[in-house]
């Protein structure tokens, strides 16, 4: 029979352990935020779109996505690059 320090550490670590991974995501939403405040827009996009894979319903992925979607289109819009430029407003737009 398990004994009731064995069965404890084993709940303690699977603990510790989710609470590790709830951490893990605030820091990937932080580093997305992160990412958008250095103009790195393509790299807070897949991140965003990361985030989304793992929880679909995650809304401030889908904000992280969204303002990274803007981000890439001015870019585009400054470089002449108009069609592109568009379609990234039109994403950001229907999200």
């Amino acid at each position: 029979m398990i004994s009731l320090q064995k069965l404890s550490l084993f709940l303690f670590i699977l603990s510790f352990g989710l609470l590790s991974e709830e951490n893990v995501m605030a820091g990937s939403h932080e580093d997305g935020e992160r990412l958008l405040e250095e103009s790195q827009y393509t790299k807070a996009e897949n991140l965003a779109i990361s985030l989304l894979t793992n929880n679909p319903s995650d809304p401030k992925a889908e904000f992280i996505l969204t303002r990274a979607w803007i981000g890439i289109a001015r870019e585009e819009r400054k470089r002449g690059n108009y069609d592109r430029a568009k379609q990234f407003f039109q994403k950001a737009y229907l999200k």
